[in-house]
């Protein structure tokens, strides 16, 4: 796996047929509004098989 300011990359070797999930936490240092870029996931020598989930906007609010 690799982390990058603007993504995240990881790599399997074989996924089998079925339903799958990512988690992830974000620390929020700055309140606002932000928006989660839609995941992309894709088979690097089969593109035809790829997976688009939602964008998403979240709101930071002021710390304590």
């Amino acid at each position: 796996m690799e982390l990058h300011p603007d993504r995240v990359s990881a790599w399997i070797e074989h996924l089998p047929p079925g339903t799958y999930s990512l988690r992830y936490d974000v620390k929020a240092v700055t309140p606002g509004e932000y928006l989660r870029l839609p995941p992309h996931a894709f088979a690097v020598y089969f593109p035809v098989m790829h997976s688009i989930g939602p964008a998403a906007l979240f709101r930071v609010g002021p710390g304590e």
